[in-house]
């Protein structure tokens, strides 16, 4: 079930998000429409690099949480204006309040979320992101080191392979 924009009611789009090529992926929910984003329990935390204030009123909104279909409250993020979950803990903020909670790879001048860097695995040849293997193999097919440190190829099961194609390694041999 996709989630519903608490502004514009439009279906929102997960987008990866990374801090560096060194943080792990965070998947976050994204108006196409109207720019605003779901932060999750401990995504707005995960994304920022720090620890944010999250500060609930008592005043109810109209929005729903896309999450859990309950009324969301005022709330203030940091220094932003915010929409928040009393159950989940999630948080909706609006594309304008994005840059008063100072996330490191969003600019001043336009709010977006940067995809993580990508790489294409030399032996698959499939496109993963930095956190899914070094950089030139992806984590399947990346050779394994021994006891001793030296590299060894990795076998044809150390690949991902489709179901079809697996069955058929070892029952037609």
């Amino acid at each position: 079930m996709s989630r519903q924009c608490a502004d514009c009611g439009s279906a929102m789009l997960r987008v990866p998000y990374m801090k560096d090529a060194h943080s792990r992926r965070v998947w976050l929910d994204r108006c196409p429409k109207c720019k605003a984003v779901w932060f999750d329990a401990g995504e707005a935390e995960a994304t920022s690099g720090t620890d944010l204030h999250l500060e609930l009123s008592a005043a109810e909104l109209q929005a729903q949480c896309p999450v859990c279909r309950v009324p969301l409250y005022e709330a203030k993020l940091t220094h932003a204006e915010a929409a928040a979950c009393v159950r989940c803990r999630g948080v909706h903020l609006k594309a304008e309040a994005l840059p008063a909670v100072s996330f490191q790879e969003l600019g001043a001048d336009e709010a977006t979320l940067k995809p993580p860097p990508m790489f294409e695995c030399v032996i698959c040849h499939r496109t993963f992101s930095l956190d899914q293997g070094d950089g030139v193999t992806c984590g399947a097919c990346a050779p394994s080191k021994t006891v001793t440190g030296e590299h060894v190829e990795g076998s044809p099961f150390g690949r991902r392979l489709g179901l079809a194609e697996l069955l058929g390694r070892l029952f037609d041999k």
